[in-house]
């Protein structure tokens, strides 16, 4: 118990303090959220339930699977077909998934006030998952997995008490198995991961050491890379986030606008997953709204006047 105990409280302790941390700066719609768009607030609530499809790619992503669009744009994966893979790996993880499920009833079913309180917890941050899933757009299509990683010593302990208690032993041998074949795929998914972000990192670097020169009050507008920027340029840099509408899709002098509403001074366009359309940047160059003052293989710097 007091093993558990000390488990338990860490976590209350240190996502207790992200989440105070998080409602004190943007109230409970979380950060991530638009702010109060009655039009959003509309269509968004009548876009996307959660359907079938919902739930299956929220299973893959509990497991880390990775999404269509990574098979997409990684040349390592363009030849394998999504689907099939998606259905293989489900089938080879589901024994750890229900073990997992089993564990959590053998808990429950016990009385233990320590087992009852992981199952309570484990279930409360799931449900606080699904609603940063449910408000977050982008995120609406799946549970997404970075939202559980502070259960996920809960999650151990009730995947070791459904081993423990399953009677069968074959059944036993398939879910270890299941969880080894886990731990390798893991392995290796962790390796590539690291090697093809720090590639991405690496044709960055030119954007961060431009940025760190620029004045302490600049605020760069970066689609992709802001938190890097902000943390390895120690500048501001955010991106525009409209909801209801494609932002880069829109008219150039629309798009220009809502940058200077925000009080951006520059603009980023990075080669990984650039969304801008060139048409628009030459058009902001052409009514000399922009300027270029940084250019290298990866990555474009734009003034905004």
């Amino acid at each position: 118990f007091k093993s558990i105990a000390v488990i338990v409280l860490a976590l209350l302790v240190f996502s207790g303090l992200w989440f105070f941390l998080n409602v004190g700066k943007c109230g409970f719609v979380f950060c991530s959220t638009p702010s109060g768009d009655p039009e959003f607030t509309a269509d968004y609530n009548n876009s996307k339930p959660f359907t079938l499809d919902f739930w299956l790619k929220s299973f893959l992503s509990f497991f880390d699977f990775p999404p269509q669009e990574s098979f997409e744009r990684i040349a390592l994966l363009n030849a394998v077909p999504w689907s099939m893979s998606a259905a293989i790996f489900s089938i080879i993880l589901l024994p750890v998934f229900l073990l997992l499920v089993f564990g959590g009833m053998k808990f429950w079913n016990e009385k233990n006030f320590a087992g009852r309180l992981i199952v309570i917890l484990v279930i409360i941050e799931f449900l606080v998952a699904l609603y940063i899933s449910f408000v977050d757009e982008r995120l609406l299509e799946m549970l997404y997995v970075r939202f559980l990683l502070v259960i996920m010593p809960l999650l151990a302990l009730l995947f070791a008490k459904g081993f423990q208690e399953l009677k069968q032993s074959h059944f036993k041998k398939i879910a270890a198995i299941s969880l080894l074949l886990f731990a390798l795929y893991s392995l290796a998914f962790t390796g590539v991961s690291a090697a093809y972000y720090n590639s991405i990192e690496q044709n960055h670097q030119g954007l961060y050491n431009f940025a760190s020169t620029l004045p302490e009050n600049a605020k760069i507008y970066s689609k992709v890379k802001h938190r890097a920027i902000e943390f390895n340029a120690e500048r501001s840099a955010e991106e525009i986030i409209e909801f209801d509408k494609d932002f880069y899709a829109q008219p150039s002098e629309y798009i220009y606008s809502k940058i200077k509403e925000e009080q951006f001074t520059h603009l980023a366009e990075e080669c990984y997953r650039n969304p801008w359309k060139q048409e628009t940047i030459n058009e902001l160059i052409g009514l000399n709204k922009i300027s270029l003052i940084f250019e290298d293989e990866c990555v474009k710097v734009y003034e905004i006047k």
